[in-house]
């Protein structure tokens, strides 16, 4: 949808029964993924899960990376990988000028919301310099609402209210706007924009939908970033030997190959980016 006029722009249709030509698809909630494999970390002796621990910074050696905790605490080990949900620590060395995305995100009691997003689509509305998105949760009792602004400058509080959502996004259309307005509690989260491959090439490597930021949102690829990321990486630590190094420069090489193509309708159904003070003008490309 069309951020600014509500006009539809794009409709990636899915097949309802075998046979029908499709673009291939699985839907999942973030939690479908998080309970299974808590699950099977919690059956694993070798693993420690540590909650309320928030990583705030690292530091690499030739043998070792050393991770710097909110609390003080350090944990040294061979190697660090970091989730593209993560606050971002390590701008400096991971991520490229230009502003991060900044996302706010909340859920909404399905009987608040009109009966027209009363359906199994997911929408994503497109914006110069902005996407925000929505679907159904998946047992239809609320909608899951998250508002993305780009090349935002500077850190974001975890929560926020309606008012400091609604002031982030001034240019907003009418219709997509009321849809904000139906959320009430708000958490925000920031990514960067990664240089080259998404890695320093070190002892340290990301997974997920970070290092492909500049894909089209219509993909609503995360999840599927995500998991792709994963297998890579379980297959590339295979062939490694055991060796940090061998393991994420093949990491590293099979990551982008995994990068499955967006479909075609994104690139018509973007409308044309802002460009920031540091950058020449650019032509038509997905937000």
């Amino acid at each position: 949808m069309h951020g600014s006029t509500s006009e539809l722009l794009a409709s990636v249709p899915l097949a309802v029964s075998r046979g029908q030509r499709r673009y291939p698809h699985a839907t999942a909630h973030h939690v479908d993924l998080y309970e299974p494999l808590l699950e099977a970390c919690r059956r694993l002796d070798s693993v420690q899960l540590c909650a309320a621990s928030r990583v705030i910074g690292y530091t690499q050696h030739s043998e070792s990376v050393v991770v710097t905790l909110a609390d003080g605490h350090d944990v040294t080990s061979d190697a660090l990988i970091l989730t593209a949900g993560a606050h971002p620590l390590a701008s400096d060395d991971l991520h490229e000028g230009g502003g991060q995305l900044a996302s706010y995100s909340t859920v909404i009691p399905m009987d608040l919301v009109a009966d027209r997003w009363h359906t199994d689509a997911a929408t994503c509305w497109v914006g110069a310099d902005w996407h925000v998105s929505h679907h159904p949760m998946p047992d239809y009792r609320y909608l899951g609402l998250t508002a993305t602004r780009h090349h935002h400058v500077g850190e974001l509080p975890g929560r926020v209210d309606l008012e400091h959502v609604l002031a982030a996004f001034p240019d907003i259309g009418y219709s997509v706007r009321n849809i904000l307005t139906l959320g009430q509690h708000w958490r925000t989260s920031l990514h960067g924009r990664l240089k080259r491959s998404g890695r320093d090439g070190g002892r340290v490597a990301l997974v997920g939908a970070a290092g492909y930021q500049e894909a089209c949102p219509l993909a609503v690829a995360d999840v599927r970033h995500a998991v792709a990321d994963a297998v890579v990486l379980g297959t590339s630590w295979d062939r490694s030997g055991g060796s940090v190094h061998h393991w994420f420069a093949d990491y590293d090489s099979r990551r982008g190959e995994s990068a499955h193509a967006i479909p075609a309708v994104c690139a018509s159904a973007c409308p044309p980016p802002r460009p920031t003070a540091d950058q020449a003008p650019m032509g038509q490309r997905c937000p």
